[in-house]
């Protein structure tokens, strides 16, 4: 039983990490794309 809760407070750690750090990544993919297009 601890083990499963602190299997879900890693998992909900590593989704608050995602969510905070994808649009991120996701801005700089568009950037780099957009650098591309008009290259």
């Amino acid at each position: 039983m601890k083990q499963v809760r602190g299997k879900t407070n890693y998992t909900r750690f590593c989704t608050a990490i995602f969510c905070r750090f994808k649009p991120i990544i996701y801005k700089q993919f568009v950037v780099s794309r957009v650098l591309k297009k008009e290259r």
